[in-house]
């Protein structure tokens, strides 16, 4: 359950993923909800309503609104709101948006990882889930990449919410898929659609990811 009181408390620090999931959560819970539903429950003020129910969700086709009578519109999920909201509520229930944050053992994989990718990449770091992030430019342009090397249900849905995320806005992103982490091509295709703007690449090592990904992005060799 989402909510105790039916209502969030104030003081919590949100990340836009569970922003977004707290608004779908609602949503799918009720079927068509009013803005000041939206930002009461929720608690949004009217900018970050705009924010993420207007310029995000309803942007990207995951929320549509409904004309009702005296000129107020209600929000309800798109087709693909209840897909994204399905995988957030999977994340969800394996604790990707607990309080607790989860410890990083030290020389672990992701430290390993980190040390390979800093080799070539100097803006490299480890999130709290363990996934490797950095950057690679690309005729001018700065593209996120992410290393994956962990074969998990959570890894798997965090990587979906990540593509999700990319393909929906159009931005460019890779995702390098190191050895231990299962080929999920499949299940990619059908997120992102096979956009050309994202590039999935299974390497051996960081230094061949990098490179499948450069190559696949079209970038120009250093």
């Amino acid at each position: 359950m989402r909510w105790d009181s039916g209502v969030l408390p104030r003081d919590r620090r949100r990340g836009r993923a569970e922003i977004v999931y707290d608004i779908l959560d609602l949503v799918a819970r009720e079927g068509a909800v009013r803005k000041n539903r939206i930002m009461q429950l929720t608690n949004l003020n009217s900018r970050a309503f705009k924010e993420h129910v207007e310029n995000y969700l309803i942007a990207v086709g995951l929320l549509e609104p409904i004309p009702l009578r005296g000129g107020h519109v209600a929000y309800r999920l798109t087709p693909e709101g209840r897909q994204l909201y399905i995988l957030l509520k999977a994340a969800d229930e394996l604790g990707a948006f607990s309080d607790a944050k989860p410890k990083l053992a030290r020389n672990g994989p992701a430290e390993r990882v980190l040390k390979e990718v800093k080799r070539g990449l100097d803006d490299a770091s480890i999130g709290l889930d363990g996934v490797v992030s950095a950057s690679i430019e690309c005729s001018g342009e700065r593209i996120p990449v992410r290393f994956y090397f962990r074969s998990t249900a959570l890894a798997k849905l965090q990587l979906g919410l990540l593509l999700h995320d990319y393909a929906a806005t159009h931005s460019r992103l890779a995702i390098v898929l190191l050895p231990g982490y299962n080929n999920f091509r499949e299940d990619v295709d059908i997120v992102y659609g096979g956009s050309t703007r994202v590039a999935v690449v299974n390497a051996r090592d960081v230094d061949e990811g990098i490179g499948k990904a450069r190559a696949r992005l079209g970038c120009a060799r250093n």
